[in-house]
């Protein structure tokens, strides 16, 4: 990621978003937006080293200084009003949702007119709560992700969508628990 931006360097700075500052990079000839994570810890940079991205076009970010409102529709948290600013329980849905697209190798988070289970959440929702207790691809299986894990995983995406929003995990607490599953 720092090769493809210049090693987030300013002249690539596009904007600002809920957790951090965005970079215009290319990747395989593509223009792509890259986040760098604000904690500057050691072992924060290594276990990102090794990370295999998954891109994904989230939409729009503000340009320094504008506050642009600008949502990619099945990212958007059902709780944020029109013309409301968006909050940190708000991201925490929209990363829920990624979670849940990243374990259930599954690139549509809605299917548009197919009726009342159309988003991914309603997917996750109904595997967990069916006899697997879980939703994570059978290929993440079959790879080593024990079921204790992918429960737990699918439990972290499911309660960064809650319809309640304090009820929803903060940043700090995903990432912690995201750790704790690192070796699972």
């Amino acid at each position: 990621m720092k090769a493809c931006n210049n090693r987030f360097d300013s002249s690539n700075f596009i904007g600002k978003g809920g957790f951090g500052c965005v970079y215009l990079g290319r990747f395989k000839g593509q223009k792509v937006a890259v986040k760098v994570s604000r904690n500057k810890a050691e072992q924060q940079r290594t276990q990102f080293d090794d990370f295999t991205p998954k891109l994904t076009d989230f939409g729009t970010v503000a340009p320094e200084g504008e506050h642009l409102r600008c949502f990619t529709e099945g990212y958007r948290d059902p709780a944020l009003t029109d013309g409301a600013a968006g909050t940190k329980p708000n991201d925490i849905y929209s990363l829920g949702v990624v979670i849940l697209q990243l374990i259930m190798k599954e690139e549509k988070v809605t299917v548009p007119g197919s009726g009342a289970s159309s988003h991914i959440m309603d997917w996750a929702r109904s595997s967990y709560n069916s006899e697997r207790k879980h939703a994570v691809d059978q290929k993440l299986i079959k790879k080593g992700c024990c079921r204790q894990a992918a429960r737990a995983i699918t439990l972290l995406g499911l309660e960064c969508v809650s319809d309640n929003t304090r009820e929803r995990p903060t940043i700090a607490q995903v990432l912690r628990r995201l750790g704790d599953l690192e070796g699972n």
